[in-house]
């Protein structure tokens, strides 16, 4: 028997006992909400437990087709006998875990139950509609869902979460938070039936389009649920078009009809300025781009420079200029030469070559849920300096951050063709994406196929917000993408 106060009490126990190797109950209100508690047992004490929450109601109309809508899981269930069809719709509260250990579990109980009665009622807007009917069990008379809801078949169904093969496992927390994969609401198919894909899908992704902003309103979206999930994301923009995600949009009346169930709403923004209050560290640059772009092909100078790369502590050419002394692996000849090379490179460059920033400028979380963004305004570079600037922080990314950090943070690599000039890009990306990065690049042609191979998913823009999703080991599909949550970014 549950034995705390849960709010909108009190809670009566239909059913105790064992399933799925775990001890689990079902618990009901006066308002026919029901919630089944599925029991972590460690000796003879519960510990915590999975959370699972429906409300009933009385259904008329084609529930079908309306739950297909649905932003949220839910379920109908519909008998018939030879006097009458009865319908009951279930809505699906959204599964929590309780650790019984910690002093404000029924807070988060209590809370959640909260968020899933407002939801109620948009749920309720929305079957209007949709010429459906819901009404509240006590509304209508017993014999309109009496063999649905004392049928004990109902009872199993709402002990048969989605979850239910993974309830076997000994520590049902971790089962838990392992099946609880974050599902990106992209946006609507021709059918208006809602497109959701786990955040994972859509971590390693490309975008190709033959407008640049057609790509880049796309990236805008993932973006934005990356946030959503309290993903960290860093990009790169040099056209201020991510400026708006700070701000919430205009588009309330735009969302609700695109069935998307967030409102407008800003995200968390930090933005830096390259050049100005960034640099780049030239010991994170790859040395071959950089003696490219200046018309240097001498193979054994770009050798002996990387060489003195690795022992010297530099930022800028004149300091490893300075340091040339040491090359012992250069002649006379050779390092006169070299001084030349990184005092062109220094005229050129010099204004984007200094410390770099700290890390944690870069990846800091922003308190609370939401992920942060933060913008690097590339705006100030010409196309040469925002090549190497970009390549460069990529790879003191790779270098500096540590495995447990990684799996929260993406990068948003907006044209990311340009950034294949180098020999080593393709190392670079390969490698950050083996640490775990997530990497989302935007271009109006295709990508190299050995980046290819490394990415789960291809979107190509079809035209405006019409695109198509190919995930790998899945069919491809037609989606239409929702509106912005916020800013106003175009197509």
């Amino acid at each position: 028997m549950v034995d705390f106060k849960i709010n909108y009490g009190p809670w009566e126990t239909i059913f105790q006992g064992k399933a799925y190797g775990h001890e689990v109950e079902i618990v009901t209100n006066k308002e026919r909400m029901y919630l089944v508690f599925i029991y972590e047992v460690i000796g003879e004490q519960k510990t915590g437990a999975i959370v699972e929450g429906y409300k009933a109601f009385y259904a008329r109309g084609q529930i079908e087709a309306f739950i297909n809508t649905l932003p949220k899981a839910s379920m109908g269930i519909i008998k018939n006998n030879t006097e009458k069809t009865q319908k009951v719709f279930f809505l699906t509260f959204d599964t929590i875990y309780l650790d019984f250990t910690q002093e404000d579990y029924l807070k988060k109980l209590d809370y959640n139950l909260e968020q899933n009665i407002d939801r109620m009622r948009t749920i309720t807007d929305l079957a209007r509609t949709s010429s459906i009917e819901l009404k509240e069990l006590d509304d209508v008379s017993v014999k309109d869902y009496f063999q649905i809801i004392g049928d004990p078949f109902v009872m199993q169904v709402l002990l048969s979460p989605k979850r239910t093969s993974k309830l076997t496992k000994v520590n049902i927390r971790e089962s838990f938070e392992n099946e609880k994969q974050p599902k990106i609401q992209l946006g609507l198919t021709k059918n208006r039936e809602i497109a959701l894909e786990k955040s994972r899908y859509l971590y390693r992704t490309s975008i190709t389009g033959e407008k640049e902003s057609t790509t880049k309103y796309c990236a805008y979206i993932l973006a934005e649920n990356l946030l959503i999930e309290g993903k960290q994301i860093i990009l790169f923009d040099s056209s201020y078009y991510f400026d708006g995600l700070g701000t919430a949009s205009k588009n309330e009346t735009k969302l609700k009809a695109q069935l998307v169930e967030y409102e407008p709403a800003g995200f968390p923004v930090k933005k830096i300025v390259a050049k100005e209050n960034m640099k780049a560290s030239m010991k994170n640059t790859e040395m071959h781009l950089l003696l490219d772009i200046i018309g240097c092909g001498d193979e054994e100078l770009e050798k002996g420079l990387v060489e003195l790369s690795k022992v010297t502590e530099f930022n800028t050419p004149l300091q490893l200029s300075s340091n040339l002394i040491s090359a012992t692996n250069l002649n006379d000849f050779q390092k006169l030469k070299a001084e030349r090379v990184l005092n062109i490179i220094n005229d050129n460059f010099n204004n984007i070559f200094g410390e770099n920033i700290s890390l944690q400028e870069l990846i800091k979380k922003w308190p609370g849920t939401l992920g942060r963004a933060t913008i690097i305004d590339t705006s100030k570079l010409n196309k040469n300096e925002e090549l190497i600037f970009i390549q460069s922080v990529m790879n003191y990314l790779e270098e500096s951050i540590t495995e447990e950090k990684v799996s929260e943070i993406a990068l948003i690599l907006i044209n990311g063709n340009r950034l294949f000039k180098g020999k080593d890009t393709v190392r670079l990306i390969n490698e950050l994406e083996k640490d775990g990065f997530g990497i989302i690049f935007t271009g109006t042609s295709s990508i190299p196929e050995i980046i290819e191979d490394t990415l789960t998913t291809k979107i190509n823009i079809i035209k405006d917000d019409d695109v198509a999703i190919t995930i790998r080991g899945k069919p491809s599909y037609r989606v239409q993408l929702r509106p912005s949550l916020s800013g106003n970014p175009t197509y």
